[in-house]
């Protein structure tokens, strides 16, 4: 049992990465706002002990936008009394999930305060990536910040309309701020 353990965990980490590398890739094809910064895989401390990790990191003019992936297959139900996300494969089998949308929540408070502690004061939005096309959102509640990987140009270029917030020099300064603080 505890084999079956191990090897499903690393089934689920390859398949996290799997559908990081998908976006990775997509956002290479996609022509971004020149001044973007993209940074993957950032692992930060609030205080020692204390970590968080975002997938991917866009720094725009018009704002800092949290991607967290999720490469999931099957119908997939995000529920609120309790957050969690139930997912039903074609087989029938049913697995509970701890909730991307609680997830999305506490990186973006973290990355908030964060960035506060660094004397940036900005707006952070997120958004649940679904990477996946075989993963389909049966419930989730309204408004939910979960959008698949074949609408993320729609919405970066939407973002490109909001007012400039950050110089360029700013958007330079903060990509230097968080690599540093980077946890190898």
């Amino acid at each position: 049992k505890e084999e079956l353990n191990f090897e499903r965990k690393l089934y689920q980490i390859q398949a996290g990465y799997s559908g990081e590398r998908k976006v990775d890739k997509y956002l290479e094809q996609i022509e971004l706002p020149q001044t973007s910064i993209v940074l993957t895989d950032i692992h930060l401390a609030l205080s020692p002990g204390h970590t968080f990790q975002i997938d991917t990191l866009i720094l725009t003019e018009q704002s800092i936008i949290i991607f967290e992936i999720k490469n999931i297959t099957g119908e997939l139900y995000f529920e609120t009394d309790p957050y969690q996300l139930r997912r039903k494969k074609a087989n029938g089998e049913e697995t509970i999930m701890d909730c991307p949308l609680t997830q999305l929540e506490v990186i973006q408070e973290n990355l908030k305060i964060w960035l506060i502690k660094r004397g940036f004061r900005a707006e952070v939005y997120s958004k649940i990536i679904l990477a996946n096309k075989n993963g389909g959102v049966k419930t989730a509640p309204p408004n939910s910040p979960i959008i698949y990987l074949k609408r993320l140009a729609i919405f970066l270029r939407e973002n490109e309309r909001k007012p400039t917030i950050f110089s360029a020099n700013h958007l330079t300064r903060l990509s230097q701020v968080i690599p540093h603080h980077r946890i190898e």
